[in-house]
């Protein structure tokens, strides 16, 4: 909308295109014509120039006289705010008001205006913080005027939402300082641990050093030692002094075969607790590897 209506002030002119009033092209017709006697445009956002209250005034109306330049500023509730000055019309405000902001500090003898009525200039100051703000919601309860109910409402809602972020904040800073943290971790490998229950995990379930050849013969095959020709299984895999032991244990040239018991190989050949065992105490009190039953023997 401001881009359109700057193009039909002749504040920008088309690249390409033109643009008619009447079936004249605006182009060929005096600007200050056109924004005196045909169209009118009010900015949404206050512009002052380097010049006086008087001339900064008169711009909205090139032309008019002094009597109508006091009679637009009683009509905006400024005439009395204007007169506070020293000077009065005639104070030079600067560009965009730079020179104004020595006149409105506090002062003993300086009133400022503000919806028709006289305010102290410290008040006035603290109340343009707020209505100046970008925080949202705010610039609609610090507003000048009387008291409405788009202010009360606008005040609640404000009030609210700020009591729910500080609530949300306390809780999330209370949560942190009452529950324990762990900032940093260091890993320690101890030669010993004492506890009163031990699980020992071993995937060989069966001691290398405690099967015969009788047991290879039987159950090479299950442990994977051996294929379904009674031959070693992946060589290439065993260590040398291993692959040596494993050759020896299944030659089964000239070997005859004797009764197997799976109960007995697993008796044989499983570890031996005791020989695991390096300490045990529970309760103050010693105990051996024939106190310290296994939970399962898979453990």
């Amino acid at each position: 909308k401001s881009t359109v209506a700057a193009l039909l002030e002749r504040f920008y002119e088309p690249t390409r295109g033109s643009i008619t009033l009447d079936g004249c092209d605006i182009s060929s017709l005096d600007p200050s014509w056109l924004r005196g006697q045909v169209i009118g445009f009010i900015s949404q956002e206050p512009v002052l120039f380097g010049t006086t209250i008087m001339e900064n005034i008169r711009f909205g109306k090139p032309g008019a006289s002094d009597a109508e330049v006091y009679a637009a500023a009683q009509l905006a509730n400024a005439d009395g705010f204007i007169r506070s000055f020293p000077e009065g019309y005639s104070t030079v405000v600067g560009e965009r008001g730079s020179v104004l902001e020595r006149w409105t500090q506090p002062g003993p003898a300086l009133s400022c205006w503000a919806g028709g009525k006289p305010l102290p200039c410290l008040g006035a100051g603290l109340l343009g913080v707020p209505v100046a703000s970008s925080l949202h919601g705010i610039s609609h309860i610090f507003a000048y005027g009387s008291v409405s109910l788009r202010r009360v409402l606008w005040s609640v809602f404000f009030l609210g939402s700020l009591g729910l972020l500080l609530l949300v904040c306390a809780e999330r800073v209370a949560y942190f300082l009452t529950y324990p943290h762990v900032t940093k971790l260091d890993e320690v490998a101890v030669p010993n641990l004492t506890f009163p229950a031990i699980t020992i995990c071993n995937l060989n379930e069966f001691r290398f050093s405690k099967i015969t050849r009788n047991d290879m013969y039987h159950v090479g095959e299950l442990l994977a030692l051996l294929n379904d020709r009674y031959e070693i299984s992946n060589p290439q895999l065993a260590e040398p002094d291993v692959l040596a032991a494993l050759r020896d244990k299944a030659n089964f040239k000239n070997f005859k075969a004797k009764p197997f018991s799976m109960a007995e190989f697993y008796n044989r050949t499983g570890h031996d607790l005791a020989d695991m065992l390096l300490q045990c105490s529970f309760r103050g009190a010693n105990c051996t590897a024939p106190g310290a039953q296994p939970a399962s023997r898979d453990a």
